[in-house]
């Protein structure tokens, strides 16, 4: 509790409360890499029952309670392109055919198999003023996400 009470004594000063849509994201993304839009049936069903768990299941689905007929994703490969290479390189699991991004669009669940990228895909999307006056769980988990990336914890 007391390093909880540290974490957020050091990073709430830092936030200024915005949360930004999953469009903002994708332009995000799309600025800052070079990325290629891929078909969802580029993932076996093993991996979409655990993804559509996943996104119903997670903490920015905690307010909207989506179920699984309304989700809409829309997924994203990186490339091992001269714009990509540098953030990529050293960091891509050997077992993963490719790094992605998967964006939902209804809650603003994101997924991907790149743990600095995650880290910074969260940071980005920010946080909401209620969450941010509330010290809600979602204000934890950006401010943990910050620590994270801070001591390059990926």
């Amino acid at each position: 509790m007391k390093q909880l009470q540290n974490l957020i004594a050091l990073y709430k000063p830092q936030i200024i409360p915005q949360q930004k849509s999953i469009s903002d994201l994708q332009t995000w993304l799309q600025k800052r890499f070079d990325v290629e839009e891929i078909p969802l049936s580029e993932f076996s069903d093993a991996f979409w029952k655990q993804l559509t768990f996943s996104a119903t299941n997670a903490i920015t689905n905690r307010r909207f309670k989506i179920t699984t007929d309304k989700l809409n994703f829309i997924a994203y490969r990186l490339p091992l392109t001269e714009k990509n290479k540098a953030f990529l390189n050293g960091t891509r699991n050997v077992k993963d055919q490719f790094i992605y991004v998967i964006f939902e669009s209804n809650t603003g669940f994101i997924s991907t198999n790149h743990a600095h990228l995650h880290l910074e895909l969260s940071v980005e999307q920010g946080i909401s003023q209620y969450d941010y006056d509330n010290d809600t769980e979602m204000l934890i988990y950006y401010i943990t996400c910050m620590d994270k990336l801070q001591k390059k914890e990926y």
